[in-house]
């Protein structure tokens, strides 16, 4: 069984800047140490996939460097690969203009390659999923597409594709973000996690019908699915737990759920463990030295309930919060609820709580940083309660984003 995966390493997504503003979705730093995308590579390196075609678009310069760097792990002699297509231009001049699109512009890839099952996936999404049970799934029900979904409120059926099923898990309806999703009982209603199995014919059957019917398929789940229900065996792989509950999958769509992915796997309050050896998260690992720790006072709490990546330097305290690679803290600094990336400064005096500051960002001495008091900085979003500066942020008068 040979089965390529793709992954969509994402478009333009406004809700996330700073964060994108020189970078893909895929590439933007998570839980200190990694990349979003790590998370599904290493799904498919566990998975045993190790064909891999990666889609990408929007300011993929850090990206090809990641990937370059840190997943230079495959042997071509023994047919492993990832390899990073840009639009191919197979319709005029214009760019990827949606999931379904990206596949169709490698559709050349999928035939060089010929195997057997396609597996799609979107590289801005945070969950642990083994693939092959999706995989098996889908040649036990003989499907020709097969959706990875999860349970989720009705109310919230604005915000994704949604379906109903028969006992059999095959889906009989698929609407893309509808206003009202329409269903007889139950509050929750299944949603797809914008993972695809095909069959290899099925999808070139599609692509190669579009092009003789002049039609244009952008996205997967508005212009293929929900025409394709009828005509094909398409089934749900519903993403659960043994109790019937969903497991862990986060979106990352606003800079509020890429905090809260990053404080969930903090705070252990999703499945995924970075510790669990049977299952290990790679990234590109940087020649950094060990993180060094300073406390004057021996009954004071340094660091407590963080996760602190290498070559650091930390005097102050830090609390509740993820740290990139060298960062420094200096003494009578306090960071609380905080996400930092590499090579951040904190100098001596300065508290910063629930914040995400991007890479090479000074905070000043004595400064106070949270989303009621930021009059240092002429640049800096606001969600909520949580005070984003992105990497382009200097101090000065206040302009908010």
């Amino acid at each position: 069984m040979k089965v390529l995966a793709i992954i969509l390493s994402g478009g333009k997504r406004k809700e996330l800047m700073p964060l994108v503003e020189d970078r893909s979705k895929s590439a933007v730093p998570f839980f200190g140490k990694y990349r979003v995308i790590d998370f599904i590579l290493s799904n498919c390196l566990n998975s045993g996939i190790r064909q891999i075609n990666i889609a990408v678009q929007h300011r993929f310069g850090s990206l090809l460097k990641h990937i370059r760097d840190g997943w230079s792990i495959y042997s071509n002699s023994m047919g492993e690969y990832i390899d990073v297509y840009p639009p191919q231009q197979r319709r005029g001049d214009q760019l990827y203009s949606g999931t379904a699109d990206s596949v169709y512009q490698n559709l050349f890839s999928i035939e060089n390659e010929n195997p057997d099952y396609v597996l799609t996936l979107s590289g801005d999404h945070i969950y642990k999923m083994d693939y092959r049970d999706l995989i098996r799934f889908h040649i036990e029900k003989k499907a020709d597409i097969t959706i990875g979904s999860v349970p989720i409120p009705v109310t919230k059926s604005n915000l994704y594709g949604v379906m109903t099923c028969d006992q059999d898990n095959r889906v009989r309806r698929f609407e893309e973000k509808p206003e009202k999703f329409a269903q007889h009982s139950d509050d929750t209603c299944l949603a797809s996690m914008g993972l695809y199995v095909f069959s290899t014919q099925v999808l070139k059957d599609i692509f190669k019908g579009s092009e003789g019917d002049q039609k244009e398929y952008q996205e997967f789940g508005r212009d293929i699915i929900p025409n394709m229900v009828s005509s094909l065996r398409v089934f749900s792989y519903p993403f659960i737990d043994e109790n019937g509950q969903g497991r862990y999958w986060n979106f990352l769509r606003t800079l509020r759920e890429y905090y809260q992915g990053n404080m969930d796997i903090l705070n252990n309050r999703c499945e995924i463990s970075l510790y669990d050896p049977s299952w290990p998260f790679r990234t590109y690992q940087s020649q950094s030295s060990p993180t060094r720790t300073f406390s004057r006072d021996r009954s004071e709490n340094l660091i407590v309930n963080s996760a602190i990546s290498g070559g650091g330097v930390i005097e102050g305290r830090v609390l509740n919060s993820i740290l990139g690679t060298n960062v420094t803290i200096e003494p009578d600094a306090i960071v609380e609820d905080s996400i930092l990336f590499d090579n951040v400064h904190v100098q001596r005096g300065a508290r910063v709580t629930k914040a995400i500051i991007d890479k090479r960002i000074t905070v000043p001495r004595d400064c106070v940083l949270n989303s009621d008091q930021h009059s240092e900085w002429a640049e800096y979003t606001l969600t909520d309660d949580i005070i984003v500066l992105g990497k382009n942020a200097v101090q000065g008068s206040i302009k908010s984003n």
